[in-house]
């Protein structure tokens, strides 16, 4: 993979990384910071901000800066596409993106909702900041990051596994999809733990995976949203306190936001007559489930509850909220 290394002699200056795939796009991060690992002159060399809060001001002033002891400056703006929701802030930005010296990597990461069939295609079609990548292809680079589901989620534990330095079966490779509930971090987790366990000497067996991964929460989530859709909050946080118990807050709401995606393909299904257990790209079990839920919820109450978990989420990790206060508000006012 390409990335802003040392040497900034026919490197792009603007890098596009754009989808819902959180896990994908930190990996990649990690390998564009490698070059800046000094730490002498790394925190010098490496800047990062949030485009929902940033002054257009500041962003030109990292960008234009001259790295110091070194041939490469990383400037990294998360939440990016905040900054062209406007026209003068668009133009003001492709304007920079002219302007940058060649000893600049400006890294640009738009985090989308792809919860619709047609949502990637739509960005790709209509992004201002994917139209210069492509059109100056050799200051310009970009890279979609769909978040794996169902056959392509095992896939992906399939090529994880090979990168972290052992294999997996097929068939063991599905059975964890399932239990982690298509969660990359859950099943980068597991992963390292599985090879840990056969050490790396065979492949993981279905077996393995049984014996040492737990559900996640499973039948909790499926009770946690069952309770919102009948009304109950009470039930709800019971549930939700069940999933927390041993379980950081942030896989807990990576379950929370992956079963109401779930919900809404299933609504969207359902509204043209179609059956979700075919339509969705999941385990039958998990699509019949999705498709009883739905029947609790309108598509607008599904898509308000979803753009509120994106919210939440993004608030979270630019330190506007707390997570944990954030998961049980949000439970508490969808039981009402």
């Amino acid at each position: 993979m390409s990335s802003p290394a040392a040497d900034s002699v026919d490197k792009p200056t603007v890098y596009l990384l754009y989808g819902d795939d959180d896990f994908g796009i930190e990996q990649d991060l990690a390998r564009f910071t490698e070059p800046f690992a000094d730490p002498v002159t790394a925190d010098m060399n490496r800047t990062v901000l949030d485009g929902t809060s940033l002054d257009f001001g500041d962003l030109a002033g990292a960008a234009q800066s001259m790295p110091f002891l070194a041939d490469r400056r990383l400037v990294i703006v998360d939440n990016a596409g905040r900054l062209v929701k406007a026209r003068e802030g668009r133009d003001r930005l492709l304007a920079l993106f002219d302007d940058l010296p060649a000893t600049t990597g400006l890294v640009l990461i738009e985090r989308l909702d792809l919860s619709r069939r047609d949502s990637l295609a739509k960005y790709e079609a209509n992004s201002s900041l994917l139209a210069w990548t492509k059109e100056h292809k050799s200051r310009g680079w970009s890279k979609a990051y769909p978040r794996p589901q169902g056959p392509a989620f095992v896939t992906w534990l399939i090529a994880r596994c090979r990168e972290l330095g052992g294999e997996i079966e097929g068939a063991a490779a599905q059975v964890l999809g399932e239990l982690v509930a298509d969660d990359a971090y859950l099943g980068n987790q597991e992963l390292h733990k599985l090879l840990d366990y056969v050490d790396y000497g065979r492949p993981i067996e279905v077996g393995d995976v049984e014996r040492l991964t737990p559900r996640y929460g499973q039948g909790d989530i499926f009770g946690l949203v069952d309770s919102v859709g009948a009304r109950d909050a009470r039930a709800a946080l019971a549930h939700l306190h069940r999933l927390l118990q041993d379980e950081d807050p942030r896989p807990v709401f990576g379950m929370i936001i992956r079963q109401f995606r779930l919900l809404l393909q299933a609504r969207e299904a359902l509204d043209a007559g179609q059956r979700p257990e075919q339509t969705m790209s999941v385990h039958a079990f998990v699509a019949g489930k999705a498709a009883t839920q739905a029947r609790n919820f309108r598509l607008p109450q599904l898509e308000a509850v979803y753009h509120q978990l994106l919210d939440l989420d993004i608030a979270s990790k630019t330190g506007r909220a707390d997570l944990l206060t954030g998961i049980h508000q949000l439970i508490v006012q969808l039981a009402r």
